[in-house]
């Protein structure tokens, strides 16, 4: 197969690949290569949570072939809920979504759905590729299209994760667990009819079928040639995430308090420094109160940060997907201490003592990161090691050639 024998790729995404800042969106726009490589590739956002910019849906329609953006109806427009949203339109949106069927999420949506039959008879295309599975169930794909989903993040796997969270209420561990029974019946479901699909760990394997299936790992965004910095003598420990996603903040929120303390009595003269756009003021407040912690925000340079830094920590226990600052880490020549939450995906290639540290109570967290405050021997050695294992198994070669791999076996189907 090559891009001479296609006509046109349609693919819909929910996280626009511009600006590509979160690695949801720079999944997206790394796809959207991939897929270049392969054909004409046109684009579909699904808006959510309050849409495109003006700026952002320009860049798109200049740069990435955007020819449309629709928003799903409200959750609260469905019955029963519609009743009453009139009285408070966001929060029985969020009631809606918290208390009503999973069901409502994994159908055709009339604005989406509408649109791409509408669409399907104007332009000829070959497959369509989409990100997420509730995404492909609210397009209402047609059964006879070619089509690929990417998962990325199993929606089932996401609130299974809520479940086992410490601390929750009775009636909070409850709604997850009516939640994910939901899921289980629903996914596989939606996800049958489709000719492939990606995967962005081998853990979510056991989750879904097992024909038509390939792993497609997240990656570093930017694998630029740029030889990783020299080890650091510098006693920063570095916290680099987006911080409008809400399992980083709780993360940074139970490391300052819980974990931080201790190390700074042992190593006064330490600093955690926290990076990440999203940074709301009361968290910049909070945080920056505590001694040692340096509350930075949105930076324009992350090499210079990891740089500076001894390691990172990915103090991350819930959420989807598999978390890309690992890897960045490890691409800059800086080991990381992290959950088996955060190495989640990465097993075979990034193990425990031999380029990461991996730490799931608090304890452990703090020893963890005692031993590569003090010790530099084994943090350039963990740093040196992962840094050969992201160049040589996380790379955007190794990406495109999965995307092209199971694009051609689509295709080439009778």
């Amino acid at each position: 197969m090559t891009r001479q024998h296609l006509g046109r790729i349609l693919y819909i995404t929910p996280m626009a690949p511009w600006p590509a800042k979160s690695g949801a969106s720079q999944r997206s726009n790394l796809l959207l290569r991939a897929l270049r490589a392969c054909a004409e590739t046109d684009l579909l956002v699904i808006e959510q949570h309050g849409g495109l910019t003006q700026e952002a849906i320009q860049v798109l329609e200049r740069d990435f072939r955007l020819v449309g953006h629709l928003a799903p109806k409200p959750r609260g427009l469905y019955w029963p809920w519609r009743v009453v949203r009139w009285l408070a339109p966001a929060t029985v949106d969020k009631l809606a979504f918290n208390l009503g069927r999973r069901s409502i999420a994994y159908r055709p949506d009339p604005n989406i759905s509408g649109w791409l039959r509408t669409r399907l008879t104007q332009k000829s295309y070959d497959l369509i590729v989409v990100r997420y599975a509730s995404t492909a169930a609210l397009a209402g794909i047609p059964a006879n299209m070619p089509a690929i989903v990417d998962i990325d993040d199993l929606d089932s796997e996401v609130v299974r994760a809520k479940t086992l969270l410490p601390g929750l209420k009775l009636w909070q561990r409850q709604l997850f667990r009516w939640h994910l029974r939901q899921l289980q019946r629903i996914i596989p479901k939606v996800l049958n009819p489709y000719q492939h699909l990606w995967i962005a760990s081998e853990s979510d394997a056991p989750y879904v079928r097992t024909e038509g299936v390939s792993v497609l790992p997240n990656i570093p965004f930017d694998q630029s040639e740029v030889s990783p910095p020299p080890p650091s003598t510098q006693q920063v420990v570095l916290m680099v995430g987006s911080l409008f996603f809400k399992p980083n903040t709780e993360g940074v929120d139970r490391f300052v308090a819980d974990i931080w303390p201790a190390l700074h009595r042992a190593h006064p003269e330490a600093r955690f420094r926290i990076i990440g756009a999203g940074m709301s003021d009361d968290c910049r407040k909070r945080w920056s109160a505590v001694p040692g912690v340096e509350a930075i925000g949105y930076a324009e340079d992350l090499a210079e940060h990891y740089a500076a830094c001894a390691f990172t920590v990915a103090p991350i226990f819930r959420g989807g997907g598999t978390k890309i600052k690992v890897l960045e880490s490890l691409l800059n020549a800086r080991t990381c201490v992290t959950t088996a939450h955060g190495g989640r995906g990465y097993e075979s290639g990034l193990r425990d003592g031999d380029s990461l540290l991996i730490a799931d109570t608090n304890d452990r967290f703090i020893s963890a990161c005692n031993q590569l405050l003090e010790d530099l021997t084994l943090r350039n050695r963990l740093a040196a090691r992962g840094h050969d294992v992201v160049k040589t198994q996380f790379n955007f070669g190794r990406f495109q050639r999965v995307v092209q791999d199971a694009v051609a076996s689509v295709l080439d189907k009778p």
